[in-house]
């Protein structure tokens, strides 16, 4: 990036450059470092307002903007007559100020026409009532017009700008799973369930045997007798759910394939990307999906105010690829689905270091500015209603000056973990179907305290799979394994013989692959590993704290276990902690076990406090330090990106209040030019990036 204004020249080639890792392909932008930009709708703006856009965009150093993913009706305003004239007009203006354009396919917003096509294209819900037109992304996937219609739009749209050099690649769709999407209980996707189901399991008796389908008297007869998961007098079968969720992932999948499979064979040279909500969405297999994409994104919209779920995302978006991610939308202000959610200044300059700290490649804002027509009037843009630039636009243009001055120290850096936590979502699904708390229902809970210690204690930290490979890692951690099937045991207790340490938590190992639970003493197949068996287990009340009493040798002293505590009955493995008081007094809280070179701590009770020292003591053990020695305080963020030799650290400062942090190195503050060390301050919502010399 050139900065703005008349210094900068009229190709994307001289913009905030792509970085190379992010894609398994060569491209002609890959030369370059970090793309900048906004989502931008002309489609709702007068052609006479298309230039003054591009102008203010320009001198804000953007070089990346988003179009298209929601103008299925102004591209095809009827079956198969197209309008591509208003959108050929704007990427070339836009090319003229030096911006490339990614390309939405707008299969998320059908016009009303397909309605007429197929009047059962709408999404039917849990409840059995079917989702009237008028919103965006309430359409079944399943529907064969809307799939056609789909194919049709992309293959048009592909074909017109494979080869126009300012298109640089594709967001396919927007939001998969966005607002129950991915979950459609129509009967074209009962039907497909039902032929999902029989290709996995051949025949009925094996599905009757895997999900135990005697209790209640649920053993089918035809294949065609097996539901939809609607709403009925009680819950289903907990492995038809957990099947229906895997359905459900596969459904979308599918779609999301179809799509990228046309554009990988009408332009090849385009990136393809999708931008997925925030982590905590979990009607998905992000690692699944994220395999269909060069580079994954997602749509940040809770950093702003909740910082540590904003890490949280990034983390897992990042780790999806083990490479960088880009955000495709960054919240610049008030959200429209929600009250009280205007930004202080400095809040969107904080949350998009954020997002580059955590290795993020690319911040689109969304949106260019505010609407005055459709249901997200109230939603902020960088420009407001009226057009002018404000101190959103003045934030995001001084954003885009400092990015040009962190030049290309950030190019071969990403952050470096020698800490993974294991994200099974099929255990999240499961979960969700049997929370048996009223605080656990959003099954994230059970890795909060653990991402927070993590977070805290400006530790780096990536998500994997239960079968990934672990190597390399000091420590890993798996919250609440609930789901576990024989080749993660393997995986686990293969790392752990290695010399690996291991820290599984509360629910781990009671249902097998099927959802039923195990005919075995939890945690299941990982009791022979963790060397320790649960004999009983109680959620707890709200407020109601049970002492637990830590072992000298481990920290010492007490801390409070809340939520869900386990009675643990060591077998081959050591106390290390034991409740002092409540329904399982005296009995073992959390044990250690030596395996081999390594060794694995069993955690049979939630709260913060207690998660906090027994993980502090076992990153001691594992030897797992920050990259960079940073004395600082929550809300102050340490985030570290490295690589090629360099270490570029940010201190992120998520709070109104002015903060310091005491650095352990000597630096060089890329933003400002100078030498730092020691003591440094932090605005309010202020942001230092430091280069270790």
């Amino acid at each position: 990036m050139r900065g703005h204004g008349a210094s900068r020249v009229g190709t994307v080639r001289q913009a905030i450059p792509l970085r190379k890792h992010c894609l398994p392909h060569t491209f002609p932008e890959a030369e370059e470092m970090i793309y900048y930009g906004a989502d931008y709708y002309p489609e709702e703006w007068p052609r006479g307002r298309w230039a003054r856009d591009a102008e203010l965009m320009q001198q804000a150093g953007f070089n990346l903007v988003r179009l298209g993913e929601l103008a299925w009706s102004r591209l095809e305003p009827e079956p198969d007559r197209y309008d591509w004239a208003w959108l050929d007009d704007i990427i070339a203006l836009l090319h003229k100020h030096g911006i490339a354009t990614l390309l939405g396919t707008p299969t998320t917003a059908a016009p009303p026409w397909i309605v007429d096509l197929d009047p059962e294209v709408t999404l039917v819900w849990e409840d059995g009532t079917r989702s009237s037109y008028g919103y965006w992304s309430n359409y079944c996937v399943s529907s064969p017009v809307f799939r056609e219609r789909s194919r049709r739009i992309v293959e048009a749209m592909a074909r017109r700008y494979a080869d126009n050099p300012a298109v640089i690649g594709w967001q396919v769709d927007n939001e998969f799973g966005v607002m129950g999407r991915a979950r459609c209980y129509c009967d074209r996707c009962r039907k497909a369930f039902q032929r999902w189901l029989r290709a996995r399991y051949g025949a009925l008796e094996a599905l009757h045997s895997a999900w135990g389908a005697t209790f209640w008297s649920h053993e089918y007869s035809d294949w065609a007798q097996i539901p939809a998961p609607r709403r009925t007098t009680g819950p289903h079968n907990p492995g038809l759910l957990l099947d229906w969720a895997r359905f459900c992932s596969d459904r979308t999948l599918e779609f999301a394939r179809m799509q990228c499979d046309i554009l990988r064979t009408l332009a090849p040279r385009q990136l393809l990307t999708h931008n997925l909500l925030a982590a905590q969405f979990t009607h998905l297999d992000n690692y699944r999906l994220s395999e269909l994409f060069d580079v994954i994104g997602w749509d940040n919209y809770i950093a702003a105010e909740h910082p540590e779920a904003g890490a949280l995302s990034h983390d897992a978006f990042r780790s999806c690829k083990r490479r960088s991610f880009w955000v495709l939308e960054q919240q610049c202000g008030a959200k429209f689905w929600a009250p009280y959610t205007a930004l202080p200044r400095g809040a969107v300059r904080l949350a998009s270091y954020q997002g580059i700290a955590h290795g993020a490649d690319a911040i689109l804002f969304f949106r260019w500015r505010s609407g005055l027509i459709g249901a997200e009037q109230y939603h902020a843009g960088i420009l407001p209603h009226d057009g002018r630039p404000g101190r959103t636009y003045e934030e995001v243009r001084d954003l885009g000056q400092e990015l040009a001055r962190l030049g290309s120290a950030l190019e071969g850096t990403l952050p470096r973990a020698e800490v993974a936590l294991v994200l099974s979502y099929e255990s999240l699904w499961a979960l969700e179907q049997q929370p048996h708390h009223a605080a656990l229902g959003d099954p994230w809970r059970y890795y909060d305290a653990i991402y927070r210690c993590l977070l805290e204690q400006h530790i780096p930290v990536d998500f994997v799979p239960p079968v990934a490979d672990l190597t390399g890692y000091r420590l890993v951690i798996a919250p609440a394994l609930f789901v576990l099937a024989p080749a993660a045991v393997e995986n686990l207790t293969r790392y752990v013989e290695a010399g690996g340490t291991l820290l599984a938590t509360v629910r781990t190992g009671h249902k097998d692959a099927h959802n039923r639970v195990v005919d075995a003493p939890f945690p299941g197949l990982l009791a022979p590993l963790l060397g320790v068996t649960v004999r009983e287990f109680s959620s707890r009340p709200a407020g109601d704290l049970t002492p637990v009493a830590i072992a000298p040798a481990w920290g010492g002293g007490e801390a409070p276990a809340d939520t869900w505590c386990e009675w643990l009955e060591p077998v081959e493995a050591e106390s290390v902690a034991r409740y002092a008081g409540g329904l399982f007094a005296g009995e073992a809280a959390a044990t250690w076990r030596q395996a081999g070179r390594g060794g694995a701590m069993y955690l049979g009770a939630m709260g913060d406090a207690l998660t906090a020292q027994l993980l502090g003591q076992l990153l001691a053990r594992a030897g797992v330090r920050p990259p960079v020695e940073v004395e600082a305080a929550w809300p102050v963020e340490v985030a570290v990106r490295e690589g090629t030799g360099r270490r570029i650290v940010f201190l992120l400062n998520h709070s109104g209040e002015a903060r310091s942090a005491r650095l352990g190195f000597r630096g060089r503050d890329l933003l400002q030019g100078s030498e730092v060390t020691g003591t440094v301050e932090l605005a309010p919502y202020g942001v230092r990036v430091v280069e270790a010399v």
